[in-house]
C-alpha cells in the first residue's frame, strides 16, 4: 500500500510540476512576443530615420534656393567673356 502511495504522490508532484513548466514557458513566450516586438519597433524607426537623413542629403536647404533665385541672371555674353582670355604670369605690380 506504501508503494501505491508514493507512487500517488510522485505522479501528482509531477502533474503540479509540469503544470509549473507549462506556465513558466507561456510567460517566457510571453516575454520573447514583447522582445520580438521592441526589436521591430527599434528597427522600424530607426529605418524612418535613416531614410529621413538620406531624403534630406539630396534636397537642397530653403535659404541656399532662396539666396540663388536672388542671383540676376547673367548674360551669355556676361558669362563667356573671359573665355579664352590668358591670364599674365604677373599678376602683382610693385608701387614706388
Amino acid at each position: 500500500m506504501e508503494s501505491k502511495n508514493d507512487t500517488t504522490v510522485t505522479a501528482v508532484d509531477v502533474l503540479m510540476k509540469n503544470e509549473t513548466i507549462v506556465d513558466d514557458v507561456q510567460m517566457e513566450n510571453t516575454s520573447n512576443q514583447d522582445n520580438e516586438k521592441a526589436v521591430d519597433n527599434a528597427v522600424s524607426n530607426h529605418r524612418k530615420t535613416v531614410d529621413n537623413v538620406v531624403s534630406n542629403l539630396f534636397q537642397p536647404e530653403p535659404h541656399t534656393m532662396m539666396e540663388k533665385s536672388n542671383l540676376p541672371e547673367k548674360s551669355k555674353f556676361q558669362k563667356n567673356q573671359n573665355c579664352g582670355k590668358k591670364r599674365s604670369t604677373i599678376e602683382t605690380t610693385t608701387l614706388l
